[in-house]
């Protein structure tokens, strides 16, 4: 009988705060902000235009901003 208390007791916990996930999910979108994505190469390589192909679809179909940042050096560690 216990068991089943606890269980019960778990589950509304559980519950509980996964409302309040979707709370914090569900924040303003469209930010204020423009998306940022980070190319962890140098300027002008093939990843650097693939990027921003990709970012100039995403500003059409997000009606949001996207700039691309690219941040070269440690073995493409600092990008990561």
């Amino acid at each position: 009988m216990m068991k089943k208390t606890g269980l019960r007791l778990m589950a509304a916990v559980a519950l509980g705060v996964a409302s309040f996930y979707s709370w914090a999910a569900a924040e303003q979108w469209p930010g204020a902000r423009p998306i940022s994505i980070i190319v962890p190469w140098t300027p002008g390589g093939l990843n650097d235009q693939m990027a921003r192909m990709i970012a100039q679809h995403l500003s059409k179909t997000l009606n949001q901003p996207v700039i691309v940042e690219n941040k070269p050096g440690a073995g493409s560690i600092i990008g990561s």
